[in-house]
């Protein structure tokens, strides 16, 4: 398989009009939507719109394996208006657990099992936090953040106090990964703002692109609280090492998260998204601290951002940034030049990263819509990473404020020549209906090989979208499974290298799609190859795992210890 560099095109000042583009392939891209059909029956926020900032900021949605079984479970975060006498009567605002029975089938299980949130929520985030093997859960909301460790049996008890965890500081998501090395999961929680609406400014409404915004629903209107990092100290607790760590960002409005080893050098950086404030790249120089590296890697930019996408979407081997943004900001696609700058720079790994999202086609076609959710995905198992797009507006109905403009899902196909086609029109009737999406996170949930989508959605009905493409192509799914203490593998990275020499990369995050988490499980499309003729997997610890000649169209437990 061929592949080009989009880097090239973008430090060569060339446009994506100024090359021919392979067309479009003819099959279709069709996801289905089946929330009612698999079991999957969840209403968010379940009653009036009060003009109010945080009732229109989440929420999310996080697949994970929260009971044990192997198999995806899915976990919906709910919010409840400010106002209670806005709140339907008798109406469920709790959130909601729903555990994977196989089959496609889901079931909801009464209280969340433990864990059904509370007030205005925002974003989820399961882990083993506390070492014992089993997915604990961190939520966010407006009202604070809550922490649930995993009883086992499918059950969870709340322990935020105990572990640490009970800032009462409205946080928006969350990521996880070892930023110190010990072999404990560490946690970051990006801090909104401080929001009070009986000490807003005075002020009228402002004119945003031709609608008047409330000056309640202003992030410009009110003070940033910062970023919170937070150590894992062993035995279930965790202690805030935002300022000693250099990671505290007291001048940002932090939206979503993610940990990646962006410079390969073995130590996990950190990214924030940020709103109305510039995003915020913070590079781990060992030792438990970091050194903010956002201007030096050319990701200054102030966008309003909102969530964002890992991935290695031009092949090269390094890991690049998609990342959402309001509207009138075109979503940013942020190359990785590590391997481009690596013969220039030797012996330095210095990280920069070019903007390309015009010459790759992701410009204009993003331009008017309020971005949220992310996740690159290889819908059609072709072996390059696609990008699909949660959107929904921040503007009021005309004559109607208590309801938000609705926008359109969007899916992009990569052509493999470094820029992507917008085929959302195509992709199902799902793709079609005006939403107010929010959190969107990937898995393979029902095993067939083929990548899912659910969406969270503001104020309705959740998604399940089913991919029943059905081309032909083969896959390869890998299950990373951690030495004790680290079972769930975030930080591996895997490399997938097929018989015509075509090498695939993909890690294990936890963060990233706006308030919500993608499955632990890699999916690695592989076209017409037949088999992997190398397997290739960095454990966070430093060691390495090679396998070679592997059957395809299965799913691989991959242990460290072996």
């Amino acid at each position: 398989m061929r592949r080009e560099s989009l880097a090239a095109l973008v430090l060569a000042g060339l446009c994506a009009g100024c090359r021919r583009t392979p067309p479009v392939p003819a099959e279709p891209a069709v996801f289905e939507e089946v929330a009612r059909a698999a079991g999957v029956r969840f209403r968010h926020f379940p009653g009036t719109r009060s003009s109010l900032l945080p009732e229109d900021m989440g929420s999310g949605v996080c697949f994970a394996d929260a009971d044990g079984d192997g198999l995806d479970d899915l976990y919906f975060v709910n919010a409840a208006p400010l106002d209670a006498a806005r709140r339907e009567a008798g109406a469920d605002a709790e959130n909601a657990l729903f555990l994977n029975k196989g089959g496609g089938a889901f079931v909801r299980v009464p209280g969340a099992a433990g864990a059904a949130g509370r007030g205005t929520g925002m974003g989820c985030l399961f882990a083993d936090f506390t070492g014992a093997g089993r997915r604990d859960l961190f939520v966010t909301s407006f009202e604070g953040d809550l922490f649930y460790r995993n009883e086992g049996g499918g059950r969870f008890a709340e322990a935020g106090r105990a572990a640490g965890l009970a800032d009462r500081r409205w946080g928006a998501g969350a990521c996880a990964a070892d930023f110190d090395g010990d072999g404990r999961l560490d946690l970051d929680v990006p801090r909104y703002v401080e929001f009070d609406a009986a000490r807003a400014p005075r002020l009228p409404a402002m004119d945003r692109g031709g609608y008047n915004v409330p000056v309640t629903l202003s992030p410009h209107a009110f003070p940033p609280l910062g970023n919170s990092l937070y150590r894992n100290e062993g035995g279930g607790r965790m202690r805030d090492v935002s300022r000693a760590a250099g990671a505290a960002a007291p001048d940002r409005k932090g939206m979503q998260c993610l940990f990646a080893d962006f410079d390969e050098d073995g130590r996990q950086d950190l990214f924030v998204a940020d709103d109305v404030t510039p995003d915020l790249l913070l590079r781990n120089r060992g030792g438990g601290a970091f050194a903010d590296a956002t201007f030096e890697a050319w990701l200054g930019d102030v966008k309003s951002s909102m969530g964002a996408a890992l991935g290695d979407f031009d092949g090269d081997g390094d890991l690049d940034l998609a990342v959402t943004q309001w509207i009138a900001h075109e979503k940013s696609l942020y190359i990785n030049l590590l391997r481009e700058r690596a013969a220039k720079d030797k012996p330095g790994r210095r990280l920069h990263f070019a903007d390309g999202n015009a010459p790759a086609g992701l410009g204009e076609t993003t331009l008017d819509n309020v971005g949220w959710g992310a996740a690159f995905l290889d819908y059609d198992n072709d072996g390059r990473l696609d990008l699909i797009l949660a959107n929904g507006s921040t503007f009021e109905e005309r004559g109607r404020p208590e309801k938000l403009i609705g926008q359109t899902l969007q899916l992009f196909l990569n052509r493999d020549d470094g820029t992507f086609a917008d085929v959302s029109a195509r992709a199902g009737p799902a793709f079609r209906l005006p939403l107010n999406a929010r959190g969107l996170a990937g898995a393979d949930y029902d095993g067939d090989g083929r990548q899912d989508v659910a969406v969270n959605v503001h104020g309705g009905e959740a998604l399940l979208l089913r991919n029943a493409l059905r081309n032909g192509n083969h896959w390869l799914e890998l299950r990373l499974r951690g030495r004790e203490g680290a079972s769930d593998a975030i930080g591996a990275r895997a490399r997938v290298t097929t018989p015509d020499g075509t090498v695939q990369t993909r890690v294990v995050s936890a963060g990233g799609s706006y308030l919500s988490q993608h499955s632990f499980t890699l999916h690695f499309g592989l076209g017409g190859a037949d088999r992997a003729s190398k397997i290739e997997v960095l454990w966070p610890s430093g060691r390495k795992l090679v396998l070679t000649e592997q059957a395809v169209d299965r799913l691989l437990v991959v242990e460290e210890s072996r």
